[in-house]
């Protein structure tokens, strides 16, 4: 409210030249004396006591002032007589107008008037003054004011400094509280765009690489008033269009970055290349706060727009802002170098499972290269003994074949020979002595009877030698390393045949009883020698566990028999083979290990430790079947064979150059 808006004033005839008055300086004052009647020392009252009167003509004079008035203000006293429009003019200009607008308050409704502000004194000091008078109307409708001026200046510091402090502790405990730095910058930003009247604020991240830097946006605020008059729509397009002009502010943010000093902005609305249709943009100029590292380097930036840049260019204020912005640098720089830590973390981390996993990959890499190996030597040698087996069949087949086969003829020319002979006796009862003779070395009658029999003998012989020898075929399977359905039986019987020796009693333990329980199975699909090869190793390992219990006294020979029980059934669509044996046993710790390569529980000599690891991965990775243990410390052992009636190619588990051959 100017002094020209208060001549305007729609008062009374008597007050509207006394107010005038007031805001022209025109106003006469009385001589510097005491109050009459008082009662009191002036001196000895905190502050300066004042009446001035409001006549009914509408004249406005100072009936009293305090003596120290003129050095209160910085004037000479005659200044004050004279011209008191002086001491309007030091008010401070943005006071002004809530002074002349509680003036006018006053005189309407006869209230006290009480008055908060500064006053800009020649010497350049700034007071706080607290003015504060009680109006009342006398009968001939003169108005006096009564009242009293207080300097309130170092009250006004301390609440500022208060102020000050309450905002530092509010950051403060928010980076005590929170470790998101998000949440500190918002309360901070939010905290200074109230202190400074500022329409907007952002807090914008520098991010640097190698040669260039840019920024992205933390954080912005959009103070009550802007929201209120303009409405949340408007508002978001006036932050989207402020977006967007990131490139224009990106030379003004290139100074502060470079320069580390705050940087004001005139005229800023000129810059923007946008506007909203039917309103004006809240925004005339714009500060921009540098938010430092440690080491001077910005680290971000604090920018607040504003029509009103006064209140923020003020000192308390602005330095209010700047150490908001160390504080936030601290924090920043705090963040940043957890997030360099974390990055680091997680790139530890991250080679360390590269580090574990290529570990592990190695691991089963060698794990795999023993078996590969294991199976190669393995694969060699039954090689060898199945070509040899294949070859001695062979050999062994055609002469035995040519003794059986012959046989019959054999059998019969003898009869006939006999027969001839036999006729020869009828028909000449008289040999000669030379005949007679040659009858009784020959001693007729004995080979009569015992011919038959020894041809009996070597048809039995030549017939056993043949199903040895096609147990030999039919073990190795040369000409039948592919999927084959076949009977499963078969090949365990076989197997049997082959172990039969083995099986028989020997000068120190009775001979080992098979015990077979045989289910009704279909044919099975399956690599029939691979699986033979897995028959030979469980039973040959049953037989020596059955050995080894009568050697070492847990079976006596005299009142106990070695025993294999052979048992299969069909489950779910799977064969389930168990083969079992009465010996001791195996001790829990080592069941977990005897399917590892090389593990062995034999004597020096005795045993590779390849038969059970080999015959595992057969049936686990060639079959997609099961091979299980079950056995305690005697409590006799059982091996558990199980696979699926029809096989899925597992060649992508089986390399080629792994395979056990027949």
């Amino acid at each position: 409210m100017t002094p020209q808006m208060i001549a305007n004033l729609p008062l009374s005839s008597g007050q509207t030249s006394g107010i005038r008055a007031l805001a022209t300086g025109s106003v006469a004052t009385a001589p510097h004396q005491p109050v009459k009647n008082s009662g009191l020392c002036v001196a000895s009252i905190p502050g300066l006591m004042y009446q001035f009167l409001l006549r009914k003509d509408g004249s406005l004079s100072f009936l009293f002032l305090s003596p120290n008035f003129g050095d209160f203000f910085e004037l000479d006293a005659g200044a004050m007589d004279v011209d008191t429009e002086t001491l309007v003019a030091m008010i401070h200009p943005d006071d002004r107008d809530y002074f002349y607008d509680s003036i006018k308050n006053s005189a309407d409704a006869l209230e006290s008037w009480n008055w908060l502000g500064r006053f800009n004194l020649p010497s350049g000091e700034i007071k706080w003054l607290q003015w504060d008078a009680q109006p009342s109307r006398q009968a001939n409708g003169n108005i006096f004011w009564n009242g009293l001026l207080v300097d309130v200046t170092s009250q006004q510091q301390l609440n500022d400094e208060v102020e000050r402090l309450c905002f530092l502790l509010g950051v403060t405990e928010r980076l005590q509280s929170t470790s998101d730095l998000y949440e500190i910058a918002n309360f901070a930003l939010t905290y200074l765009v109230q202190a400074t009247h500022a329409a907007f604020g952002d807090v914008k991240v520098i991010e640097r690489d190698a040669e260039n830097w840019r920024s992205c946006w933390l954080t912005n605020y959009v103070s009550a008033q802007v929201i209120a008059n303009f409405g949340e729509r408007v508002v978001t397009e006036i932050l989207t269009g402020l977006q967007k002009s990131a490139d224009q502010d990106r030379e003004f943010l290139g100074q502060v970055v470079q320069t580390g000093t705050t940087l004001v902005i005139e005229d800023y609305a000129s810059h923007l290349e946008f506007s909203i249709d039917g309103c004006e943009l809240p925004v005339g100029q714009i500060i921009m706060f540098p938010i430092p590292a440690s080491d001077g380097t910005v680290l971000a930036v604090l920018t607040l727009h504003s029509n009103h840049p006064e209140p923020i260019q003020n000192s308390r204020i602005k330095e209010m802002v700047l150490a908001a912005c160390r504080i936030l640098g601290v924090r920043l720089e705090q963040a940043k170098s957890r997030e360099e830590l974390r990055q680091a973390n997680i790139q530890l981390e991250s080679a360390y499972d590269k580090l574990r996993e290529q570990t592990q990959n190695l691991e089963q890499t060698l794990c795999e290269l023993k078996q590969t190996q294991a199976q190669l030597i393995q694969s060699e040698k039954m090689s060898s003994l199945g070509s040899l087996v294949a070859g001695i069949a062979h050999e062994i087949n055609n002469p035995v074949s040519f003794i059986h086969g012959n046989l019959p003829f054999a059998r019969k020319y003898f009869q006939d020979l006999l027969f001839l002979l036999e006729t020869y006796q009828k028909y000449g009862p008289q040999p000669g002595p030379e005949i007679e003779q040659l009858t009784e070395e020959i001693d007729i009658g004995y080979l009569r009877e015992d011919l038959p029999r020894i041809l009996t003998s070597i048809q039995t012989g030549s017939e056993r030698i043949r199903d040895l020898v096609r147990c030999l075929r039919n073990f190795s399977r040369l000409d039948e390393s592919e999927l084959k359905k076949v009977n499963i039986h078969e090949g365990i019987e076989n197997t049997l045949l082959l172990l039969n020796n083995r099986l028989k009693a020997q000068h120190w333990r009775p001979e080992i009883e098979v015990i077979k329980d045989y289910g009704n199975l279909p044919g099975v699909e399956c690599y029939v020698s691979s699986l033979n090869q897995v028959f030979m190793n469980i039973i040959s390992n049953a037989i020596e566990a059955v050995e080894e219990s009568f050697a070492t006294g847990y079976l006596d020979a005299k009142q106990n028999k070695g025993q294999i029980w052979i048992r299969s059934e069909l489950k779910s669509g799977q064969i389930s083979i168990a083969i079992s044996d009465n010996g001791f046993g195996i001790p829990a710790a080592l069941q977990s290990r005897l399917f590892d390569p090389f593990f062995t529980t034999k004597p020096v000599g005795k045993g590779t430790g390849l038969g059970l690891s080999i015959s595992y991965r057969i049936v686990t990775e060639k079959h997609g079947g099961q091979l299980k243990c079950i056995s305690a410390p005697g409590q006799n052992t059982e091996f558990v064979i199980q696979i699926p009636l029809k096989q899925i190619k597992m060649s992508q588990k089986w390399p080629p150059s792994a395979e056990i051959p027949a």
